[in-house]
């Protein structure tokens, strides 16, 4: 069985330039296992250039009172006993889950994996080992496929990971239960067992102690059958979410407005996503969400299926899904957008980035080319200069006849996002538009051969702003 875990690691290069493993020991048979593992690899390592620290971390989740700090003064016995050294991190599961809206066992396993990446973090070239084995896998698979889940779901639990931030390894995912308690028995090795594993209420202990049984009495090998298709879902997954990634950095890009600032939304061409297979849509919407720095925790099948929808031929151009995390999608001309709206509308703020400067004896320069720096005919100012964003009834002049036209209306005519309306910075006078910073100046204002004094509007803010 050792033999079989050695060759697992070396396979998918598990400890491949580690410096230190952080072991999440619960005191559970699994746990103890790896512990014991990981401690008989680590001194087979001890005199090579490939030497790696090993650091055991148990978590005290706040739930089950004398016997979890039974659990707790067991794996800090065992790690004097063998040496190892050993943190213990408690908290308040129930709290994280009532604050977060979580069950209390998404929370745990929330905790857990923050504190492991938290301690990882301490040191460079860390990994976090845990002990999933492929009873586990097959129950993480049959729980997602109940709860409606896409081929991504039917990966399982990888070998090798990213959770919080950190590289998670599994090196026990080759071992079955029975393997693993035979190795603590042959070994005279004791464990606690956690009695919230026969509590029914929990959907995992129903798959585990109804579900397999009967699947297995059906057929001995439903474990290995179920593990081999995770191993077949994740090298799919990993060719389709490399062609999506690829085809992300060259056709989804960050939208921004007529200042070039970022609106918080990621932007694709509908027409060039409808050219792609309908397994690569889905993963390229992934991704998108991704990009937004939301992640991906609460995004369901039903929320794939509200974007394949905007993407539709059907879809009208005002089509739009709320999506979690804040996140919300919408058709947008010819692109899809996603992502959260960040731009601001506090025009107190936005008065900083501007200056006027009043220049007498005008002299009949040629009028500035520059998005951002403007000249306007003193004389014809019937207000004062406001720097705002629109209101309703604000106009514009839009030729030298002085034919008018909705500011809400051009705005349409230019094809200018709706949802950036409310962002584009103008100086107005009164409810006239002097200036579409960024767009257009009203020919209202124009200098002529008649100009005597003009005044120079500049926009200052920042490229990257």
């Amino acid at each position: 069985m050792i033999a079989k875990v050695k060759e697992f690691i070396k396979e998918l290069n598990m400890l491949k330039d580690v410096k230190l493993v952080v072991a999440g020991v619960s005191g559970g048979a699994d746990s103890v296992c790896l512990l014991s593992l990981l401690r008989e690899l680590q001194r087979e390592a001890a005199a090579t250039p490939d030497s790696w620290e090993l650091l055991a971390v148990h978590v005290n989740h706040g739930i089950r009172g004398e016997t979890a700090l039974r659990d707790q003064h067991f794996v800090e016995a065992l790690c004097r006993e063998w040496e190892v050294e050993c943190r213990v991190v408690s908290g308040n599961v129930p709290e994280l889950a009532q604050r977060e809206k979580m069950t209390e066992e998404e929370a745990g396993r929330e905790f857990r994996y923050r504190c492991f990446a938290r301690i990882a973090a301490e040191r460079p070239h860390s990994v976090v080992a845990v002990a999933h084995h492929g009873e586990d896998q097959a129950e993480t698979v049959l729980f997602r496929m109940m709860r409606g889940t896409g081929v991504d779901g039917l990966c399982g639990m990888r070998p090798v990971s990213w959770q919080q931030g950190c590289q998670v390894i599994r090196p026990l995912l080759c071992l079955h239960r029975r393997e693993v308690e035979q190795y603590l028995e042959e070994h005279q090795m004791s464990y606690c067992t956690d009695e919230t594993n026969d509590d029914r209420k929990y959907s995992r202990n129903v798959i585990r102690q109804e579900l397999l049984p009967v699947m297995e009495r059906l057929n001995d090998r439903a474990v290995d059958h179920i593990n081999q298709l995770a191993e077949q879902a994740g090298a799919l997954m990993d060719y389709v979410k490399g062609q999506a990634q690829d085809w992300v950095c060259q056709n989804v890009e960050p939208e921004r407005d007529c200042l070039n600032r970022e609106s918080g939304f990621f932007k694709v061409n509908v027409k060039k996503m409808r050219q792609q297979p309908a397994v690569l849509q889905r993963q390229i919407l992934r991704e998108m969400i991704s990009k937004t720095g939301k992640g991906q925790k609460d995004i369901g099948q039903i929320h794939l299926q509200l974007l394949e929808q905007l993407l539709s031929e059907e879809a009208s151009g005002n089509g739009r899904a709320q999506l979690p995390n804040g996140l919300e999608a919408f058709l947008c001309y010819s692109n899809l957008l996603i992502g959260e709206n960040k731009m601001e509308t506090n025009c107190e703020n936005l008065v900083k980035y501007f200056s006027f400067r009043e220049i007498s004896g005008y002299k009949g320069a040629e009028m500035p080319k520059k998005n951002y720096t403007k000249i306007i005919d003193c004389d014809r100012i019937r207000d004062t200069l406001v720097v705002r964003y629109r209101r309703p009834g604000d106009f514009i002049v839009v030729d030298r006849e002085g034919h008018k036209k909705p500011l809400k209306k051009y705005f349409i005519d230019e094809k200018i996002p709706k949802h950036m309306r409310e962002h584009i910075p103008i100086v107005c006078d009164g409810s006239q538009v002097v200036w579409i910073v960024g767009e257009r100046l009203s020919p209202e204002y124009y200098v002529t051969e008649q100009t005597k004094s003009v005044v120079e509007m500049v926009f200052h803010a920042d490229r990257q702003e």
